[in-house]
């Protein structure tokens, strides 16, 4: 087998992984909102939490078994994402 078939069967599987995923998110999202009967409009696009009244940098995630997210409406968080990213790239260049 070609590695150009290899490289396509790779790709297919990752589509079919993060379709299965994302459709598994939104069956979790949806049992949640049926469970507290309120969707609230604090997360944009459903998985970025924005809230400028919440002086949390680090909230639970909307389905808390899931983990902890970033409240990107506050400016600390953008400057911790930066920091981890150059860290990252720190850790990489060494």
């Amino acid at each position: 087998m070609e590695i150009k078939n290899y490289i396509i069967i790779g790709i297919a599987l990752l589509v079919l992984l993060f379709l299965i995923f994302e459709l598994r998110h939104k069956v979790l999202v949806t049992q949640l909102e049926n469970r507290t009967g309120t969707i609230s409009n604090d997360w944009k696009w459903g998985i970025f939490y924005f809230n400028p009244n919440d002086q949390r940098i680090f909230v639970p995630k909307r389905i808390e078994s899931l983990g902890w997210t970033l409240n990107f409406a506050r400016p600390s968080s953008s400057l911790f994402l930066l920091a981890f990213v150059l860290f990252v790239l720190l850790l990489k260049l060494l």
